[in-house]
């Protein structure tokens, strides 16, 4: 089960080290003396290995940043462009508005229903909601033979909202490659595992680096594996609170 919170997942995570400290530091599975013997070999080896994994974690979470930034640039900017679709309407008779206003009423009414589907999370399109969008497209393009000035207007928000469309969808299947993640994991494992070759006179010193350490890699983990699926439950989760939020505007608007 997926904690939402990660602060729990990192506490569960330093009760797990500190058992696991104490096992190594009681068990002396490393020998502090061997470890004294080899320190100026060991701290420069633990030194590069610090450096490439905040090099290699560095481009990686700016690479998924950038990908969370445009998924919800277009997300936003697909909610904006039917909101002024469904505004523009207004200005065309009763009966094409009213088809053009139900449709993007359906639209997102289909596309809120299938954003809990696991398969439309990795990005593959769902039938019901391409047939909705086609709906759309099929009055605007009525509007826009009947209507050719005010029509124009809408066909050009269309336009946009479905680039912002298919923006949302190919970010949304983009995930990290099989290899870099695995290499991401390797290196916070050995990172955290090579901490235990520094050792210090003070024990509870020694504690709190590693500790500190061993949370730092993790919780650099995390943020990437959170931001490698924004559909997953965590901080950065995409949402579709913005479709949900202009479809309740269209329901009220029609009472009154």
């Amino acid at each position: 089960m997926y904690l939402q919170i990660p602060l729990s997942k990192i506490i569960l995570f330093a009760a797990g080290f500190s058992i696991v400290f104490y096992t190594v530091r009681v068990s002396s599975i490393i020998p502090n003396n061997l470890v004294v013997d080899d320190f100026r070999s060991v701290i420069p080896l633990f030194s590069s290995i610090t450096v490439i994994f905040s090099i290699i974690s560095g481009f990686v979470i700016q690479a998924q940043w950038h990908k969370w930034d445009t998924l919800i640039d277009a997300v936003r900017g697909e909610v904006n462009m039917l909101r002024h679709i469904y505004v523009m309407a207004q200005n065309f008779p009763a009966g094409p508005r009213k088809k053009l206003r139900n449709s993007i009423e359906e639209y997102l009414e289909v596309l809120i229903a299938s954003s809990d589907i696991s398969s439309h999370h990795r990005g593959v399109r769902s039938k019901n909601v391409d047939k909705a969008m086609y709906e759309i497209d099929k009055n605007v393009f009525y509007v826009l033979d009947k209507y050719t000035q005010t029509g124009m207007g809408i066909f050009m928000l269309f336009n946009r909202a479905m680039e912002f469309r298919e923006t949302r969808i190919q970010n949304g299947s983009n995930r990290l490659p099989i290899m870099l993640k695995l290499l991401i994991i390797l290196m916070t494992i050995t990172l955290i595992g090579a901490s235990f070759f520094i050792f210090f006179n003070n024990v509870w010193f020694e504690y709190v680096f590693r500790l500190i350490l061993a949370l730092l890699a993790y919780t650099i983990y995390l943020i990437i594996d959170d931001l490698d699926d924004p559909f997953c439950p965590g901080n950065w989760q995409l949402k579709f609170k913005g479709y949900k939020e202009l479809l309740q505007e269209m329901q009220e608007e029609k009472k009154h």
